[in-house]
């Protein structure tokens, strides 16, 4: 897999800074703006918002400028089947195809989410996202890669309007199961295990949650 360029660095910050909060679904993004407040140039901001463009975590919008995806309940939950999906179907190629060390990459990743339990929530988000690309990297398949990367985005926009740092051992407890099932090489249950760790955001009323956070920043 090719090495992560200064714009999906770039790219990656600005999620970061949406799961931070400051910027909520909807938001104008203003490439100065960004640039000054992540301390980066103005050069790789543009060619990022581009990208996130092309992965639909950003939209365009006539003399309104570029603005951070809007979500409603049934975009939410369309984007949440596909992450699913794609996901189940590299857990199963992993378990046909992958290596024992690409298995054990994985493994580390999932021990590093565990170790961010006493970070701050934008370091655990960073690791859970580092878990699920792990086991994607491990299939040995670029198409599949750079597909959920452009999903994985737009699910790190929903998840940041819901993530607790409160669930981080429960998480990393399915992250293990799901990795011990892909070890033993049972699709079957590494798939239901993956399947029940990404049921709960199926049911999110995000909505109902954007409006709170929006309420609270005084929108």
């Amino acid at each position: 897999m090719k090495p992560r360029t200064l714009v999906d660095q770039s790219a990656d910050l600005i999620i970061d800074a949406a799961s931070e909060g400051v910027f909520l679904p909807g938001d104008r993004l203003v490439e100065a703006d960004i640039a000054r407040q992540l301390g980066i140039s103005r050069v790789p901001v543009r060619e990022a918002l581009r990208l996130l463009e092309s992965q639909g975590v950003v939209i365009s919008i006539p003399y309104r400028g570029m603005r951070l995806m809007s979500v409603t309940n049934p975009t939410a939950a369309s984007i949440a089947r596909v992450r699913s999906a794609l996901e189940a179907m590299a857990v199963r190629d992993c378990v046909a195809h992958a290596s024992d060390e690409a298995l054990a990459e994985v493994r580390e990743a999932a021990r590093l989410y565990r170790a961010s339990a006493t970070a701050e929530p934008t370091v655990q988000r960073r690791a859970d996202r580092a878990f699920h690309r792990a086991i994607c990297v491990a299939t040995g398949n670029a198409t599949l890669l750079a597909t959920w990367s452009a999903i994985a985005r737009q699910v790190a926009v929903l998840w940041s309007l819901v993530h607790s740092e409160d669930g981080t051992g429960m998480l990393a407890d399915q992250h293990d199961a799901i990795v011990d099932a892909m070890q033993a090489r049972d699709a079957a249950a590494a798939v239901e295990r993956l399947e029940t760790h990404l049921a709960p955001v199926m049911v999110v009323d995000f909505e109902a949650v954007l409006h709170r956070r929006m309420a609270e920043r005084g929108n």
